[in-house]
């Protein structure tokens, strides 16, 4: 039987925590499309701009939560447990280009979750089932 592993979404917020005060950032997520709601005036401290930002990290919480559920009601579905979601990204695993997305160097960290819970699969099931195959599944919304 094959598997799916479904890699829980990222924190945004820290992610532009990495870029708020950078003047490079700052300049591209003025013109940036992507987020707008956590994005649009980066470092702001209006009640309004905080708001909008913590309603982005709960709406990340809820999708994970249901990530989480629906995983856990599907046979041979594996959640990574929020391990995407804790990691905490740094500079360099961001890209240069739009201060969001994962460089390189950020998808080599996310290629090791991937691997982490792989190995965390196969090791937990491996009494109780064999895994012939893990289909990766990735979740992201920005």
């Amino acid at each position: 039987d094959a598997a799916a592993l479904v890699m829980s979404l990222p924190d945004l917020n820290q992610v532009w925590s990495l870029g708020k005060d950078n003047p490079r950032a700052l300049a591209l997520w003025s013109d940036f499309w992507g987020c707008r709601n956590l994005l649009r005036n980066p470092n702001s401290t209006d009640p309004q701009v905080e708001q909008s930002r913590e309603a982005v990290a709960d709406r990340a919480v809820e999708f994970n939560n249901v990530i989480a559920d629906v995983c856990a009601a599907a046979p041979n579905c594996i959640s990574d447990g929020g391990a995407l979601y804790a990691h905490e990204f740094t500079v360099e695993q961001v890209s240069s280009i739009d201060f969001f997305h994962p460089s390189a160097a950020g998808q080599q960290a996310i290629a090791q979750l991937i691997e982490k819970e792989q190995r965390n699969a196969r090791h937990s099931q491996h009494n109780s089932q064999h895994i012939a195959a893990l289909d990766l599944l990735f979740i992201q919304n920005g």
